[in-house]
């Protein structure tokens, strides 16, 4: 799939097609890259927005691979970390799925992963019988089965496949209501997470309260983990991720201390003022909006700290948000009406089309590092 053509994903609803959309990537200011560059990849949290950083990701494998003349190149190949948060930990886990056919290679590329993304997030945001007629009499737990969402899980990422077999490092934040602070699941720490199963990780992470019912699982040492989504801390989990990343890698190793950094951070698109004023109108959606709200808060916290850490400690490292901004499309994390995918889609095609020289720089960039190892 490229940008400037248009590209037709079976969706339950209808087909998808392109349009014009376009917003600012905010990077560090480019130097030459270090031989020992640490990659980061990292992925907002929003439901089912995240057809706009899996969109993206389609485009810079294409690039990747065209640049490196491979056309067996994934996104996993060419980063050393990849964090994702509620449903960019779902998709963190598909860019990582481990090949059976194939030891320590990926299994989907990022064209397989956001069809399957599509297809799991329709599934899982659709009531049951039994679901609409529970929320209707009042007594439903959750507005979706959270047994739909461990289904469609079990069906893309396997029912065996553990952490630690993802085929490269990464960090997925969840909130653990029990102890009313974030836990982060490092697949680098089998002695407290390793056992557990990628599609526990990925729900744990994706169980947004009043969508799905809390996961409950054990740690290691059979401790009770009572776990929700984690935007309730945070939507963009970068600034975790890069810590987690040089305490894992940097710090265990004196030669690595001095790598510097290489950080891709993607959102799942953030609101415009004229759909702002538009969703203010309905007052049924004012809760929506202003948990929207919330959330943009703490991903601008975010970016802000590390904007202040790759400038004063990381002047040869980049940090680059690609986050485009929401026009046709809702912020609904749970809209799946076939108009609100297609305009997801049209926008994040569009945003990349805007983008495309300083995507194809990206991916020239991330070739070359790739290549020195």
């Amino acid at each position: 799939m490229t940008a400037t053509n248009k590209t037709t994903l079976k969706l339950r609803h209808g087909k998808l097609t392109i349009a014009e959309d376009r917003a600012k990537c905010q990077t560090a200011t480019e130097k030459s890259q270090s031989p020992r560059t640490l990659r980061i990849l990292s992925i907002d949290g929003g439901g089912i927005k995240g057809i706009v950083p899996a969109t993206i990701l389609v485009y810079l494998e294409e690039r990747l691979q065209e640049f490196s003349g491979d056309t067996d190149l994934r996104i996993a190949d060419c980063f050393d970390w990849v964090a994702g948060s509620s449903t960019g930990g779902i998709l963190a886990c598909f860019y990582l799925l481990p090949d059976p056919s194939r030891p320590g290679r990926p299994k989907l590329s990022a064209k397989e992963a956001l069809e399957r993304y599509l297809q799991q997030g329709q599934g899982a945001f659709q009531r049951t019988y039994l679901q609409q007629a529970r929320n209707k009499l009042g007594i439903a737990r959750e507005e979706y089965s959270h047994r739909m969402l461990e289904r469609q899980l079990k069906r893309t990422i396997g029912k065996e496949v553990k952490l630690s077999d993802l085929v490269r490092p990464c960090t997925i934040p969840a909130y653990n209501a029990l102890e009313k602070k974030p836990i982060f699941f490092n697949s680098q720490a089998p002695e407290s997470f390793g056992e557990l199963k990628a599609w526990q990780v990925a729900k744990a992470t994706s169980s947004a309260p009043g969508f799905f019912r809390s996961t409950y699982l054990k740690d290691a040492n059979g401790q009770p983990l009572l776990l929700q989504d984690a935007s309730l801390w945070t939507t963009d989990p970068s600034l975790c991720a890069y810590w987690e990343a040089r305490k894992t890698i940097c710090q265990t190793e004196a030669a690595n201390y001095e790598r510097q950094t290489f950080l891709l951070s993607l959102g799942t698109g953030k609101m415009s003022r004229r759909y702002l004023v538009q969703e203010l109108r309905k007052q049924k959606e004012r809760g929506q909006v202003a948990f929207n709200q919330m959330m943009a808060r703490q991903s601008c916290s975010s970016q802000q700290r590390l904007r202040e850490i790759f400038s004063r400690y990381e002047p040869n490292g980049s940090y680059c948000r690609l986050d485009p901004a929401l026009t046709d499309a809702t912020s609904a994390m749970d809209n799946v009406a076939s108009e609100n995918l297609n305009a997801l889609y049209e926008l994040s095609l569009a945003y990349v089309e805007a983008e495309k020289p300083r995507l194809d720089k990206m991916a020239k960039r991330l070739v070359e590092m790739y290549k020195i190892g």
